[in-house]
């Protein structure tokens, strides 16, 4: 699916900050598991983050042109990433989306918050993968299991449904309550590749921001 946001304009750091955006040049799933389960955790209420796969890193800056993934990798990628996000307790997955960037394919892993925090990830995808499930969360630009304090809210998340009302799906909504002026109009606003050819479609996302998706006016008419 298309992403709601600018890839280039993701990649050089002008809309999410860069604490939350993790590159990688390659694939490694034991190190981008624990990333997506801290993203998920979403400690501070920032609205998660994005694991960018083909890309490399200097002191946290991205490097342009991206170094890219073969073609073969990014199916091959995909199904590796839904088989090892079946290690999160509980239930969560990201969305993920090949893209192109200068000429370059990448792959691009949104991660928003969950709904159903907090969540645990395996140290390691061997043996010890099922009984060795600590929490992560976000320091600064570093995944870290999460520790006293950190825990504790981690915690209190789970106690008291403390999900942030932007990032809560409402399962009653219909197609009255949103503006298609003022969905194209935004994702205009951050050159979306969505603005051009979208309608909404009574779907939910996964992004838990609306129970609305987006996708081409080919599929949905009113």
């Amino acid at each position: 699916m298309a992403l709601p946001i600018n890839i280039e304009q993701l990649l050089l750091g002008k809309i999410i900050e860069s604490d939350r955006i993790e590159y990688k040049k390659g694939w490694n799933p034991e190190v981008i598991l624990r990333t997506i389960c801290a993203f998920a955790n979403d400690l501070h209420n920032v609205g998660g983050g994005y694991v960018i796969i083909g890309v490399e890193e200097v002191d946290g800056v991205a490097q342009f042109p991206p170094v890219g993934l073969a073609v073969g990798q990014l199916d091959a990628i995909q199904k590796d990433l839904l088989k090892v996000c079946q290690f999160i307790q509980p239930d969560y997955f990201p969305v993920a989306s090949p893209e192109e960037v200068a000429g370059k394919y990448i792959l691009v892993i949104w991660c928003p918050p969950g709904q159903h925090r907090p969540y645990k990830a395996p140290k390691t995808l061997g043996k010890d993968a099922a009984i060795n499930k600590p929490y992560y969360v976000r320091r600064m630009s570093s995944t870290v299991v999460a520790k006293g304090i950190d825990e504790q809210q981690l915690l209190e998340y789970a106690a008291h449904q403390r999900t942030p009302f932007d990032n809560q799906v409402n399962y009653h909504a219909s197609l009255n309550d949103i503006s298609l002026i003022h969905v194209t109009s935004f994702l205009s606003a951050i050159n979306s590749s969505c603005s051009m050819n979208c309608l909404i479609c009574p779907r939910p996302i996964y992004s838990g921001k609306c129970v609305l998706s987006l996708v081409q006016k080919k599929i949905y008419t009113r």
